[in-house]
Parts: C-alpha cells; structure tokens; sequence
C-alpha cells in the first residue's frame, strides 16, 4: 500500500453499517479514491456486501467493477481462495463499465445480486483470457457450483 501511495480503511459490518461507512466517507470527501473488496473480510467469496451498494446510493458515485488474473500462481485454500501471482507472472486486468445504483431502488439485496453477476463475469472473462479456468477451476465461475449461500442478516 505505501508503495502505491495509498492507505488502507477498514469498514467492518461487526459494529454496524453506519460505523463501517464512516471512514470511507470521510476518505471520499478528502477526494481520495476507494478501492473496495466486494466480499468483505469475512466472506463468502463472491458476494457483494451492502455496505458497497450503501456507499455508492450515499455517494452517488458508481461501483467500477474490476478483475484479475493470472495462470502462474500461487491459489491459496483459504475461504475466498487468494491469487497469489509469481514473479514476473505476466496478468491481465479487466475494467467494467461503472455500475450506476439508483438510490430510490429500495431493494439494496437485488441492486448487490445485480454487482455480484457483473463482477462475476469479468473474473470468468480475466480467468477465460489467461488460462487460469483450465489450471485453477473455479466451480463457482464455471457454472458447476452454485453461488456460495448468502451469510445470515444479523
């Protein structure tokens, strides 16, 4: 992070979500930029948490989807299955077209499930385009798994 100029922020949903979304927004009205990790610290991968989807309706701003890949790495057995790129491994990186929310939608699960299915789709065309899908199958991105359930509200 420091070699990028950059500083971490942690929302977490233990307190709650207006505690989890205060940092960011005071790093937002700094004009610094987020990056976000969709699934949260504690998982399960591949679900968006609605404290991304509150950010974005609050702010007004849009989610910007992102993914990467690489076939020479290192995939860990941890609960979101880290991707660990080797050295001079060459990657690609995928950018989507911004997800724009509107924030009188009510329904903020369909708005996540709606970011979930872009996000998802730009892994499984990053992963298409290296080889990865062929090394390191995801049956999640494959079709061959369902999605992971979602965590209990609460």
């Amino acid at each position: 992070a420091l070699r990028c100029r950059t500083r971490t922020a942690r929302g977490s949903p233990a307190p709650g979500p207006a505690c989890a979304l205060r940092q960011p927004l005071r790093r937002l009205a700094t004009g610094e930029t987020l990056l976000v990790l969709p699934d949260g610290p504690r998982g399960p991968r591949y679900l968006v948490k609605a404290g991304i989807v509150a950010l974005a309706r609050k702010t007004g701003l849009p989610i910007v989807p992102l993914a990467c890949s690489a076939v020479r790495r290192l995939e860990l057995g941890s609960w979101d299955r880290m991707k660990l790129p080797k050295l001079f491994a060459q990657r690609v990186v995928i950018v989507g077209d911004p997800i724009w929310l509107d924030p009188a939608q009510a329904d903020e699960a369909a708005q996540c499930r709606q970011a979930e299915a872009v996000l998802r789709d730009l892994l499984r065309r990053a992963e298409d385009f290296t080889g990865a899908t062929a090394v390191f199958p995801d049956p999640v991105l494959t079709g061959e798994a369902p999605a992971p359930p979602a965590p209990p509200e609460g």
